[in-house]
């Protein structure tokens, strides 16, 4: 069970007992980010695996939500199905791909934040 910053939020949890269903938490996080005013947005997804939901609705909230101007990007851990799933993505298979990560962050950070 997933808690994220509870505070800042104003929830307990985004997921349920029996694993993450991503596209669930995404979809509050959508939400979320719509109700700001800031003119760039952006999400990083940092995943282990699958959801345990449906990763085609996945892909569909995550399209959804850079259609509405928000920058996704997906991170794997151990795990490809990130590339399925988010356009921009990286996934760290060893700990030597942790020196790719600050490339990928920066290149989206300098082209889309800092810009």
């Amino acid at each position: 069970n997933m808690t994220l910053f509870t505070e800042q939020f104003s929830c307990d949890t985004l997921s349920t007992f029996r694993g993450t269903i991503a596209e669930d938490n995404l979809r509050y996080v959508r939400d979320v980010l719509n109700k700001q005013h800031q003119k760039d947005k952006m999400c990083i997804v940092i995943s282990d695996g699958a959801t345990c939901g449906d990763w085609k609705d996945l892909r569909k909230v995550a399209e959804n939500m850079e259609a509405s101007g928000i920058l996704m990007l997906g991170i794997g851990i151990f795990d490809n199905n990130v590339t399925k799933i988010y356009n921009n993505n990286i996934v760290l298979k060893e700990s030597k791909d942790l020196e790719q990560l600050a490339s990928f962050l920066n290149k989206y950070l300098v082209r889309h934040v800092f810009k």
